[in-house]
């Protein structure tokens, strides 16, 4: 095992693209915000694999709360690789001779702990606060990347790639990188799976729908990819930006009112773009809302809050039809074992304090402070990204299997012309994809799989659809070769107006909203962004571009038809009163302009209904 120690900086020596390192052990006294804070979990080999996993959460820019998929996924890493080790017999490994080694190192999903660690490896002459330099004649070649992190950690560890050193994003796609040698990705990009979930809002007639989302960088690009892939689509969006102060308020204030006022039948459809942890609290207010309407709510969650226990736990015991759209995954059933044996035994004391802080964060959210192995395994759930990051290092693996049959000529293990072509190893990653059933442990899996292009492939399916509330996640439908399948059985309810939603009628040039009286009452409202502002294209002077992120503009506009609604008894006000709301796509010169044709004649509405003036 490797030592690596808090120092003020490093001194690092690099042959090729390696470190010089030692045996050592782990430090048992860096804590950092209650946490150990430059830990690794690594083992020497003939070649090395570095990864960064979020083994904790980040918190305020800290380490945080022991991090349930991070965790698995380094438990993860060490058994592939023992396994493609011949289990520490180099007779019998996967690569004739020749055994993988790996540092694991917990970057608490912070992109400057895994640039630092990253760094530390890969670049000459670099210092850092991370690792203490040990003057050692051995030679560590690190032939990849698997980044299991954050997304803006993922982000930075693409930045590492290159051929010689290829870097797999197991969770996360960054279409900057896609076109680029050595960036490969474990999932499909954000504009494929909005595509996906699109489809499937239309199919289901969903025309109506809320639109929650989480303001961080992935929720973001989930809502713009959205907005750009829907337009010109008739689907009516409430966007709501959520936190984990202000979900209750969300469902309760927002949605239910929304869904009372214009949901036919009472049947609403909500789409959750964003991180798990304010999903799992918006499906809890879901649960405790005082209103009986809100059990009718229908919630499709993204990708992004993944598969785990904690999620399937939060939608218990909700009657509500709960959709996830995830990657297709590969059940480990061996390594379901093999995690057992880690929670089960005291031989793995180089996994502390991980380990304990696992068992203790289980035990918490069991309510059971003195809770044993057989409760921890019981709520035991195999999270999404451990089948991925296993088949990525899995092909890394065959790449090196396949460089040693071509330039080693039969000589088992680390032959010179094999090192001096390492180079090309991105190349060899596309050579041809990794049967399973080759490999001890995985004989009852069929698929096979590997990286077809940049991005991994698990088999026909890419995308599965599960309801997690019917018969414990009941696979209602999948997406494979640009085609959604559903199960005809799984009989979806519309979301959809109890009639046609007037702000969310559409007119190429102007937006607005409109409810017929005598005596017309003119709202203004800035819902879209300036088109030219946020595009500098002199071609949309003028004109609407995306929902503003973040508005109550469209909760405004439907209080303010509502008000106008009871003002209609002519008994009481002896008019018929009746509204005109116009969006001015936040630009005082647009509205001014359109205020100014509309009283003077030069531009005429039509009743949307009945499309007279």
């Amino acid at each position: 095992m490797n030592r690596w120690c808090v120092f003020s900086a490093i001194c690092i020596g690099i042959i090729f693209h390696g470190i010089k390192t030692t045996e050592t052990t782990n430090c048992d006294k860096t804590l950092f915000n209650g946490y150990c804070r430059d830990r690794t979990i690594s083992a020497e080999g003939d070649l090395n694999i570095a990864i960064p996993v979020s083994i904790h959460e980040s918190r305020d820019g800290r380490c945080g709360n022991i991090s349930i998929s991070g965790f698995q996924s380094a438990i993860a890493m060490e058994w592939i690789i023992k396994i493609l080790n011949g289990n520490d017999s180099g007779r019998s490994s996967f690569i004739p001779g020749l055994t993988l080694g790996y540092t694991i190192f917990d970057d608490c999903g912070l992109p400057s702990r895994t640039s630092s660690f990253l760094t530390g490896i890969f670049h000459k002459d670099s210092y850092s606060n991370l690792q203490e330099c040990v003057a050692s004649d051995n030679i560590s070649i690190y032939t990849g990347i698997v980044a299991m992190t954050s997304p803006d950690s993922s982000s930075k560890a693409l930045e590492f790639n290159r051929p010689e050193v290829p870097v797999i994003s197991v969770d996360y796609h960054d279409v900057k990188y896609e076109k680029t040698p050595g960036a490969f990705f474990g999932v499909e990009s954000i504009e494929t799976e909005i595509k996906v979930i699109l489809e499937f809002i239309n199919r289901q007639n969903w025309n109506f729908i809320g639109v929650v989302f989480t303001e961080d960088s992935v929720g973001m690009q989930y809502l713009d990819s959205l907005l750009k892939q829907s337009s010109g689509m008739d689907i009516c969006y409430l966007q709501l930006p959520v936190n984990s102060g202000n979900v209750s308020s969300v469902v309760n204030n927002l949605i239910i009112t929304e869904q009372n006022n214009y949901a036919a039948n009472e049947t609403f459809g909500v789409l959750y773009l964003g991180s798990v942890k304010e999903c799992i609290l918006f499906l809890q207010a879901i649960k405790s809302s005082p209103h009986s309407i809100a059990s009718k709510l229908m919630v499709l969650l993204a990708s992004s809050v993944g598969t785990g226990n904690q999620l399937y736990e939060a939608t218990r015991p909700l009657s509500n039809d709960i959709f996830v759209i995830s990657p297709h995954q590969i059940m480990l059933q061996n390594f379901t074992r093999y995690f057992q044996d880690v929670i089960e035994n005291s031989t793995y004391q180089h996994l502390e304090p991980w380990l304990s802080e696992y068992k203790q964060h289980i035990c918490f959210l069991l309510q059971k402070p003195d809770c044993g192995a057989n409760d921890i395994m019981a709520y035991y759930k195999q999270e999404s990204q451990v089948d991925k990051s296993v088949v990525s290092l899995i092909s890394i693996a065959n790449a090196l299997f396949n460089m040693q049959k071509k330039f080693c000529n039969g000589i088992t293990g680390l032959c010179n012309e094999m090192i001096q072509n390492l180079n090309q190893i991105s190349s060899y990653m596309h050579v041809s994809n990794v049967s399973l059933q080759t490999i001890s442990s995985f004989y009852h899996i069929d698929d096979t799989v590997g990286f077809d292009t940049n991005i991994l492939s698990l088999g026909k399916s890419v995308y599965d659809i599960f309801n997690l509330t019917k018969s414990n996640e009941s696979l209602i439908g999948s997406f494979s070769n640009g085609v959604l399948n559903l199960d005809s059985n799984a009989r979806i309810q519309e979301s959809i107006c109890k009639e046609k939603c007037s702000r969310c009628i559409e007119n190429e040039e102007l937006q607005f909203g409109y409810t017929p009286g005598d005596v017309l009452i003119l709202g203004l409202f800035s819902i879209h962004q300036d088109a030219y502002e946020t595009s500098n294209d002199e071609s949309k002077i003028f004109k609407c571009g995306s929902y503003r992120t973040g508005s109550t503009a469209i909760i405004t506009v439907s209080a303010f038809f509502e008000s106008v609604k009871s003002l209609r008894d002519p008994s009481k006000t002896g008019l018929n009163f009746g509204a005109i709301a116009l969006d001015d796509c936040y630009n005082e010169l647009n509205i001014s302009a359109l205020i100014t044709e509309l009283f003077t004649g030069q531009r005429t509405l039509l009743d949307p209904k009945a499309r007279i003036p």
